[in-house]
């Protein structure tokens, strides 16, 4: 039983983080830039926190979804979660309001890529001859 709570309260969590990331993403369509590059899969979105600061998005729905930002970078590994900067593209282009472009503005900087290096994990047990049947 607090097994299934735990789960559902997982759910729910996730739920919410989901929704409140769409949200965010339909903010920036409305109120950021969001650019594509003429004739391909290339997008720039303004950064909410600071003007004229864009992140790249490779974005095919459904094939390719992928960003610059810090939180694609770490918390959507694995497409378990899309970032808002996804779902601003995807609201830019229902509502209208995506603009394409053959370059980007000259004044705009672009995020660089995030990379957080994995660690491996090492073992600290030291094996004996006990430990393996021969």
């Amino acid at each position: 039983m607090i097994q299934q709570l735990e789960t559902s309260k997982q759910i729910v969590e996730e739920a919410e983080q989901k929704y409140k990331r769409e949200c965010k993403g339909r903010s920036l369509a409305l109120t950021r830039n969001v650019y594509r590059l003429v004739n391909t899969d290339v997008f720039y979105v303004e950064s909410e926190s600071s003007n004229n600061t864009y992140y790249f998005v490779k974005f095919k729905c459904g094939v390719l979804e992928w960003c610059t930002c810090p939180d694609n970078s770490m918390r959507t590994g694995g497409g378990q979660m899309r970032c808002k900067h996804l779902h601003a593209i995807e609201f830019a282009i229902r509502l209208g309001t995506l603009r394409d472009i053959d370059r980007l503005p000259t004044e705009a900087k672009v995020r660089k890529v995030v990379v957080i290096p994995s660690i491996p994990t090492v073992s600290t047990k030291s094996y004996t001859n006990d430990d393996y049947s021969f």
